[in-house]
């Protein structure tokens, strides 16, 4: 995909393997919604040791989608509330 290629680049991440895998929103359970199912979700999961990382995700993914997941791939110890951050900085930037 394009716009992973573009920003694993930036990103200084050119050797990971990044693959997206669409999933149902019935697949998505909320615990935050009394665990109920059926909710929108875009997350990554990252495999650090063989450098890969599969975005799942409920709906067609977006710029912004792309480089926070990637961000949480560059900066697996950052808080979720530093990568929304410096999400909002880089999109306006590139």
């Amino acid at each position: 995909m394009p716009l992973i290629n573009k920003w694993q680049a930036l990103l200084n991440i050119p050797n990971w393997e990044i693959n997206c895998e669409p999933i149902s929103e019935n697949q998505v359970v909320d615990e935050l919604e009394g665990n109920t199912s059926g909710h929108e979700f875009v997350g990554i999961q990252i495999d650090l040791k063989n450098q890969v990382g599969t975005i799942y995700h409920t709906r067609k993914l977006t710029e912004d989608d792309i480089i926070h997941e990637l961000l949480h791939v560059k900066h697996p110890s950052w808080s979720e509330d530093k990568v929304n951050f410096w999400t909002s900085l880089l999109e306006k930037k590139y």
